[in-house]
């Protein structure tokens, strides 16, 4: 899942990007409930395998990514700084290999990198990629060569504990 975080008063704020609609913001960079109709621009889900989001900005409306204005749609990056208004956002797509539900898997299902069965009944030790959903096993995700996903160009870390990337005040701008 990924993630905007916003600095307000000393106070890291996070909030978590929905991969079924789009997070919208008024004229002066406030998250918008997600009825409003009213927006001057967004960031919408596109692919959900892996997980990818483009901002969407009107001509009029005051957005930059890092120092480039922009209008018209771009695709976001993880740890991308967004400056929406007077606001600004880093954007993480930081997150752990996500439990597979075993009612999700086959009966008898293996995993697909070292062909392990997992015994009938028992809870899964399979792994989804939060970004491209590539599946494995728990011990599979552990020993990735270079602690990353398998999946090309992925590079979703593949630890399965590890303190999640969360930005500290000092890394955002001061205005």
């Amino acid at each position: 899942m990924a993630s905007l975080y916003f600095l307000h008063a000393d106070v890291i704020e996070c909030h978590e990007l929905p991969s079924d609609r789009p997070t919208r913001f008024d004229a002066s960079g406030a998250i918008l409930p997600t009825s409003s109709a009213l927006f001057d621009a967004s960031i919408v889900p596109f692919s959900v395998t892996p997980v990818r989001f483009a901002l969407v900005a009107g001509p009029r409306a005051s957005v930059a990514l890092g120092a480039w204005r922009e209008s018209g749609v771009v695709e976001l990056a993880d740890r991308e700084r967004l400056f929406v208004a007077d606001r600004e956002y880093l954007l993480s797509y930081d997150a752990l290999p996500i439990r597979v539900d075993p009612a999700d898997l086959s009966r008898g299902a293996s995993c697909p990198v070292c062909d392990r069965t997992e015994p009938a009944g028992s809870a899964s030790h399979q792994r989804a990629c939060p970004r491209c959903g590539a599946r494995a096993c728990k011990n599979c995700w552990k020993g990735f060569r270079s602690g990353r996903c398998l999946t090309p160009h992925c590079q979703q870390p593949a630890a399965l504990e590890r303190e999640l990337w969360s930005p500290s005040p000092t890394d955002f701008l001061d205005l």
